[in-house]
């Protein structure tokens, strides 16, 4: 789970074995790494190996797991491998206090409005975001009366009521994840929002400029994507070759 400590098992023997924690996702980095001889440590923040080494244990721990650690690690000995672990990390949003869990879904690019009722004497309201990380999106206040929040967001119901729905005003592909509105820091309603991508189908006359949609999660680093047709790829883009394919898009040499 987010913000919740782990431990990653390895062991290795041997003479002054020499260890490395290596993530593989978005690029192999070697996240902590440890040597007998001399006895040395060095390691990325968050991140520590553990174990009592002395005995062959040297295990990597995780101080505080964030969403993005979620992917495959690999701990080797004196060069070799000896563990191999896929990460997966979980959000849990459910709380005793939680009145609602409610799923909505949305195409990208429509505007959408996630409910939440609050009363009593001057509340607080805060809307929260947990994916990619936990930040405020939308926040509105009583007393003085005042709101403030992210562009896209914003608190839209008739606050006098009690109303304090959140409207995305252009739903993006990456707005998918989990809500949860608060009032008074006590979690009121809480949403699990799914972005469909726009239709498939799109007509163009011959000749004709035509664009493809085309959506992914860019919340996570992006290795490549395919254009296909047919079964054959007719477009690779790569963060390496970015700028050659955005000018051969201007030049009309790929679609």
């Amino acid at each position: 789970m987010v913000n919740k400590p782990l431990t990653l098992p390895c062991s290795c023997s041997g003479n002054c074995p020499e260890v490395q924690w290596i993530r593989f996702v978005p690029d192999g980095t070697i996240v902590a790494e440890s040597g007998m001889f001399p006895k040395q440590q060095h390691s990325q923040s968050r991140y520590s190996v553990s174990g009592d080494t002395s005995r062959g244990d040297f295990s990597l721990t995780i101080s505080s797991v964030a969403y993005n650690d979620a992917g495959s690690y690999m701990c080797s000995c004196n060069g070799q491998s000896v563990t191999e672990v896929k990460l997966k990390v979980i959000v849990y949003l459910l709380m005793e206090q939680c009145q609602a869990f409610i799923f909505r879904e949305s195409m990208v690019n429509k505007p959408l409005t996630l409910p939440c009722s609050c009363s009593g004497h001057c509340p607080e309201v805060r809307w929260i975001r947990f994916i990619p990380k936990r930040a405020v999106v939308a926040q509105s206040g009583m007393c003085p009366k005042q709101q403030h929040s992210q562009s896209r967001y914003s608190v839209s119901g008739d606050t006098s009521r009690g109303d304090f729905s959140l409207t995305i005003s252009s739903v993006a592909y990456n707005d998918a994840g989990s809500y949860m509105c608060s009032c008074n820091g006590q979690s009121v309603t809480e949403v699990r929002l799914k972005v469909f991508e726009v239709p498939t189908v799109v007509k163009a006359l011959e000749g004709e400029n035509v664009t493809l949609p085309c959506y992914g999660d860019t919340r996570h680093d992006v290795k490549d994507v395919k254009w296909m047709k047919d079964g054959h790829r007719v477009l690779l883009y790569t963060p390496a070759n970015r700028s050659e394919v955005i000018e051969k898009s201007k030049a009309g040499e790929v679609s």
